[in-house]
């Protein structure tokens, strides 16, 4: 296995990249080890969303064979698969879940507020 650990970079990039991971609680061979992963599945994703388009634009001039409906279908689902993973939609899923919850604490605090029309036939 290559060693990372030779790579000879700038003084002032690897203090950069040591900072960097300190701030995030790790090596810095563990930072660049996440970023290459997270190069993966960009590039990845790239490749797939590429192969969406073909299949899409084969569908849509009617040249989409049985087993390339089978391969868009597989594709959607890889791409909603890794996007459900990513960073944005676990925020996208946190922001949703708290307005959620405050829409049920309005109405549990509406609910709980005297009843108007009682108050009015009085």
């Amino acid at each position: 296995m290559p060693i990372l650990e030779l790579l000879e970079l700038p003084e002032k990039t690897y203090l950069d990249l040591k900072q960097i991971a300190g701030m995030q609680g790790v090596t810095p061979l563990r930072l660049i080890e996440d970023w290459v992963q997270e190069y993966q599945k960009i590039d990845n994703l790239r490749q797939l969303r590429s192969e969406y388009q073909e299949l899409i634009d084969k569908d849509l001039k009617r040249n989409l064979t049985e087993a390339g409906r089978v391969r868009l279908e597989i594709v959607c689902n890889e791409i909603n698969e890794i996007e459900m993973r990513s960073k944005f939609s676990q925020s996208w899923e946190t922001t949703a879940t708290l307005i959620d919850q405050r829409f049920e604490d309005l109405k549990s605090a509406l609910s709980a507020l005297p009843n108007r029309q009682a108050e009015d036939q009085s």
